[in-house]
């Protein structure tokens, strides 16, 4: 029966387990990540990437200033793409969060995000933690999608904000500390 099959996760984005085969990761690449920030980052992205497993689709969209889509056909199971992508990215002014989420909702079925970021929405359409939370609760109630989010030591009000944003949307929170 399904309710007590006992099936472990397709990999981890730091500790958090990914029990979806068709999810996007969804990261900060702001100028405030650079630092022991982006390092972590690069670390922690290639070796989630490297260690999914072979039925796993995934995407993955970063954003500062820009949102940069890896795969614009939509889910892919090219483990090197993701590799790839780690080492392209580059730090840009803003952090437009919602714009990224709303981007990577447009994928054909996936039904989980991993999102992680180090502050507030700057430079963003929904400009304020409280719109994106109700933005995405909006845009996902025909479509359930579980939002799971890392933060990166913010301010105690973006770490509040965040833990809602998974909270609202089914999904885990996680608190990272790394670097100033």
């Amino acid at each position: 029966m399904v309710q007590v099959m006992n099936s472990g996760p397709n990999g981890y984005f730091y500790s958090l387990p990914i029990y979806s085969d068709r999810f996007c990761y969804v990261v900060d690449t702001s100028a405030s990540m650079r630092g022991p920030r982006i390092e972590s980052l690069d670390e922690n992205m290639a070796m989630s990437v490297e260690q999914l497993l072979n039925k796993s689709k995934y995407n993955i969209v970063d954003f500062g200033g820009d949102v940069e889509i890896m795969e614009t056909r939509g889910l892919t199971d090219d483990l090197r793409k993701g590799g790839a992508r780690v080492k392209a990215w580059d730090l840009s002014l803003g952090t437009r969060s919602f714009c990224a989420i709303r981007q990577s909702l447009l994928f054909p079925g996936i039904d989980s995000i991993y999102f992680l970021s180090d502050g507030a929405p700057a430079r963003d359409s929904v400009k304020n933690w409280q719109g994106i939370t109700e933005g995405v609760m909006m845009l996902t109630r025909y479509m359930p999608i579980a939002v799971h989010c890392i933060d990166f030591d913010p301010k105690a009000g973006n770490q509040a904000y965040m833990i809602n944003l998974a909270k609202y949307n089914e999904g885990r929170h996680e608190s990272i500390e790394v670097g100033p």
